[in-house]
């Protein structure tokens, strides 16, 4: 019957469905090869769909249909590789998953392409504004933040060198340098941390909406000593009506008014503390991002002006043997 041409310069990982492949399968004493459907490569074994077999068809009808597999050195292509080849002949596949090399006619068919849709680069830089700007996930507004960008990107091949270069910008999102901090130090831990989107795609997003971290939680107490203030009224209501009855109290109503005194101890003990607590730990962080950036101004400042920035180290000394290492 003998073999079909079926060759092809494309590396074995893709190749799909619709390609063929001869399996060699049998003994090592008589081996069969078998024109197969691809199915898939996978840990360097090829499996495919037995179709036909190069000899003795009538001898192998039965297994027709059935699932091959073998390793890749088991594999070939049948077909002329060469542009002078007179005969078509079986091409082995190599280690690297290419049964045979297309050679180019100059050597710039080689190049890369110099523009991809998976081409891109990406560029970090701290940037100043002259007020300060509201940030998602942030308690202040700082003046200076770090933007990322992400931009379009092509290469050019010369003088045997690669030149990238940026386009068009795809996204920018700035943090604060607080956020930055964190993003950089805090590896698969969480949803990730939070930034403001700043452009995608060419478009301008709205600067995101800001309010104090004070204000808020006054607000949020406030709201919460109202509910409280009305759960009270209400209660107290029911406390009167009970207290005021012409009737003895009876065991229901006792424990209508000790469930009264426990909701507003409650209030005291628990709910009323965890408001305060969680007030103590924003202003911690309020604090920090604060910090953070006028750290970040006086660097600024400082390497403007030519002026070295003052380390523990230096401090500690200074207190410890009364000299300023500074000035040395």
């Amino acid at each position: 019957m003998g073999e079909k041409d079926n060759f092809t310069y494309k590396n074995i990982s893709e190749f799909t469905p619709e390609d063929t492949i001869y399996i060699q399968g049998g003994s090592s004493q008589f081996p069969v090869s078998w024109l197969c459907q691809f199915i898939k490569f996978e840990k360097g074994i090829a499996h495919g769909i037995k179709i036909s077999t190069s000899v003795n068809p009538t001898c192998y009808t039965r297994e027709v249909g059935e699932e091959i597999s073998a390793r890749l050195d088991k594999c070939y292509l049948f077909g002329k590789s060469k542009p002078d080849d007179k005969w078509s002949h079986a091409n082995w596949f190599d280690v690297l998953g290419f049964a045979g090399y297309e050679l180019k006619e100059q050597p710039y068919d080689a190049k890369v392409p110099d523009e991809h849709p998976s081409y891109c680069v990406v560029g970090l830089s701290r940037t100043n504004s002259n007020g300060g700007r509201p940030f998602f996930g942030a308690s202040v507004k700082p003046n200076s933040y770090v933007s990322l960008k992400i931009k379009k990107a092509r290469i050019e091949r010369n003088l045997n060198s690669d030149w990238i270069n940026g386009g068009e910008t795809l996204i920018e999102v700035h943090l604060t340098e607080a956020q930055f901090a964190e993003a950089i130090t805090s590896l698969n831990m969480g949803s990730g941390t939070p930034a403001t989107l700043f452009q995608i795609g060419g478009h301008r997003i709205p600067e995101p909406p800001f309010m104090g971290k004070v204000e808020q939680h006054s607000k949020e107490f406030a709201n919460t000593m109202s509910d409280l203030a009305s759960k009270l009224d209400l209660n107290l209501e029911k406390a009167k009506a009970i207290i005021n009855s012409d009737k003895p109290i009876s065991k229901k109503e006792r424990d209508a008014l000790t469930g009264i005194i426990a909701s507003v101890m409650q209030e005291i003990k628990s709910n009323i503390p965890f408001y305060e607590q969680q007030f103590v730990e924003q202003m911690d962080k309020t604090i920090h991002e604060a910090k953070m950036q006028i750290d970040q101004h006086l660097t600024q400042k400082a390497t403007a002006l030519g002026i070295p920035m003052v380390r523990q180290e230096d401090i500690l000394s200074i207190e410890e043997n009364g000299t300023n290492k500074l000035n040395e």
